[in-house]
Order: structure tokens, then C-alpha cells, then sequence
């Protein structure tokens, strides 16, 4: 008999990577943690937030979004996470979008976008809920 693995996918937002980071959390552990996720992208468009909060934000922020940004070049060069294109648009209705269409489960640390995707209904995990102990919604 053979018992298969349901092979999940996860997304990876602007606000996850830098609060995970921030609390020194390795994003793609995190992330790997969640039952049958296997796969973790992160969206073009998060890679150029990343850089634009990078050259255009100030102190801590910029800081921050520094980090996360060598995190994610680095962990796509290992191959832990595969930056993916996923279109043009505002970056929430986009992950919204792609997590629908592709069943992707969201990973934010956003409470605005993590409510919207509870609405749409769609499979989200908060990073700061990994503090109470890992969960998805």
C-alpha cells in the first residue's frame, strides 16, 4: 500500500521575511515547519519591495528589508526558496490572487492581508501565531 504525501505550497510575503528575520527565525524553517509544505516562493514583486524599502527607507526598516533581501537571493541560490514572477498590481491583491488560483498557503505577518485571505478563504499562517505555538488559518 502506498501512502501519499500531500505536497504543499507556501508564499512568502515582505512582512513574514522581515518580522521572522527580525526575531531571528529562519524563514525557510519556519515555513518547512507547516504540515506538507515542501515548496516556499517568493514573488518577484516581494523581491522589488524588498528593494525599494531597502534604498528608500530609513533606519531599522531599511535596515530590515537589507537583510531579508540577501536572505531571499541567498536561500534561492541554495534553492530553499525559488523566486517566482507572478504579475504586476498591487502586492496584497496579488498574493491574494495567486494563492487562490494556485493554492498557495500565505505566510504573513500582515493583519490586513491575513484577515482578507481568511475572508476569501484561503489557507493563511501568521509568523507571530508561531510564537503561541504553529497554526494555520
Amino acid at each position: 500500500m502506498t501512502v501519499s504525501v500531500v505536497k504543499r505550497k507556501a508564499v512568502l510575503d515582505t512582512s513574514a521575511l522581515i518580522y521572522l528575520l527580525e526575531n531571528r527565525q529562519d524563514p525557510v524553517d519556519v515555513v518547512r515547519s507547516l504540515e506538507g509544505v515542501r515548496d516556499i516562493y517568493v514573488p518577484s514583486y516581494v523581491v522589488d519591495e524588498l528593494k525599494r524599502l531597502a534604498t528608500g527607507a530609513s533606519g531599522r526598516r531599511r535596515r530590515l528589508a537589507r537583510v531579508a533581501l540577501k536572505y531571499v537571493i541567498n536561500a534561492s541560490r541554495s534553492n530553499l526558496v525559488k523566486i517566482v514572477e507572478m504579475g504586476e498590481g498591487s502586492v496584497d491583491d496579488l498574493l491574494l490572487r495567486d494563492a487562490e488560483e494556485k493554492g498557495l498557503v500565505i505566510v504573513t505577518a500582515d493583519m490586513g492581508l491575513r484577515r482578507r485571505a481568511v475572508e476569501k478563504g484561503l489557507e493563511v499562517f501568521s509568523p507571530e501565531a508561531s510564537r503561541r505555538g504553529r497554526r494555520l488559518v
